[in-house]
């Protein structure tokens, strides 16, 4: 794993500062290229900031396809380590901040190290993998419009058996032919299941390597994971998501903290916010490249979360985040940032631009 800090903008940093360590969700994370305004505004407050190129991306080895939630963790912690040595970063004070996947990763990093000091959760899901894929595909059909309940049910179902087909390496014969008998279907697109006649014999989701690699990413429930998260949380959930259940996921994952014993969380639902955490009106991809505006609660909410901990041992004596930015500063982040989005944005949820969306904090 090849982490991409950048010393120009570690050198107005006070030694022995807080860190912030990005756990994105995109194919094509590029932190040498991506240049937004949230990486001086952390440096300007004194918080080191670190993203990496996900295994088998950029400059980084492995194999990204082949990689599950647990292997990227995994990943995530190898960087806190990586990070902890950097005589500029205050070990005790290394954070994660994790965006939709990142969703899934982070908190089961955090989960598993006493070394993360903190977890911000961006649009995060608390459904498994599986289920997820779901909603999204639903999601994705109202916002296209045209759709019957019927065509939505239908389309759903055949996920939903490819689904179980990948996790219990089963029922393959009867899924190529409920994919065949669907392929007329206009709603067939939206069901993701196009790419099932490009994988050649044998059609085994463990001997298979590529349906190996789509059952590792499916796999994983984080039910099990928010329970174990010890350190301070803050979880932010866009009203309009139309990737995540996010009043659903909100109740869940506050729900998992309590059981588990954590007494530093908030878990808040921001109004009329979509998946990017946008000032939205409907949240469906269509109406992406036209927003300009995060919402109220996002960029602001977290500076003022972590500086409300700033007293706190396990993150914030040596934070000093303070609510110093003026709001004009923060509109001025807000608008630049949105405006890079839209320039790199073309159209749909696609990975380039959600690679732009990971690096919003940094």
């Amino acid at each position: 794993m090849a982490a991409a800090p950048d010393p120009t903008r570690a050198a107005n940093l006070p030694r022995r500062a807080p860190a912030c360590l990005v756990c994105g969700n995109s194919e094509e994370n590029a932190p040498l290229t991506v240049d937004t305004d949230w990486t001086h505004y952390f440096a300007r407050h004194g918080v080191a900031y670190l993203c990496y190129d996900k295994r088998g991306t950029g400059a980084s080895t492995g194999d990204l396809n082949s990689a599950s939630i647990d292997d990227l963790a995994s990943d995530v912690l190898a960087a806190v380590q990586a990070i902890r040595g950097n005589p500029a970063v205050d070990a005790r004070r290394i954070g994660l901040i994790g965006h939709s996947n990142g969703g899934w990763v982070a908190p089961l990093a955090a989960s598993r190290s006493s070394d993360v000091a903190f977890l911000v959760v961006k649009s995060g899901s608390a459904l498994p993998v599986a289920e997820n894929l779901l909603y999204e595909l639903e999601m994705d059909m109202r916002g296209a419009g045209g759709f019957t309940e019927d065509d939505i049910a239908n389309a759903r179902a055949l996920r939903a058996q490819m689904n179980r087909a990948l996790l219990t390496n089963s029922g393959w014969d009867d899924l190529a032919m409920a994919v065949n008998a669907a392929r007329p279907e206009r709603w067939f697109g939206y069901a993701r299941v196009q790419w099932l006649q490009f994988v050649s014999p044998p059609m085994d989701s463990v001997a298979n390597a590529i349906l190996n690699g789509f059952r590792r990413h499916i796999d994983f429930d984080p039910s099990a994971t928010w329970t174990r998260v010890r350190c301070p949380v803050l979880v932010l959930l866009g009203e309009l998501d139309a990737n995540v259940p996010a009043a659903l996921s909100a109740d869940r994952i506050r729900n998992w903290l309590i059981q588990g014993g954590n007494r530093d969380h908030a878990v808040r639902l921001l109004t009329r916010a979509n998946h990017g955490l946008f000032e939205a009106e409907t949240g469906f991809s269509r109406e992406w490249p036209t927003l300009t505006r995060y919402v109220p609660g996002y960029l602001d909410g977290i500076a003022d979360w972590l500086a409300q901990r700033r007293q706190k041992p396990s993150v914030a004596s040596a934070m000093n985040l303070t609510h110093a930015s003026t709001a004009d500063e923060r509109d001025d982040l807000v608008n630049a940032d949105s405006r890079k989005w839209r320039q790199r944005h073309r159209g749909g949820h696609d990975a380039r631009a959600l690679a732009a969306l990971n690096y919003t904090l940094s």
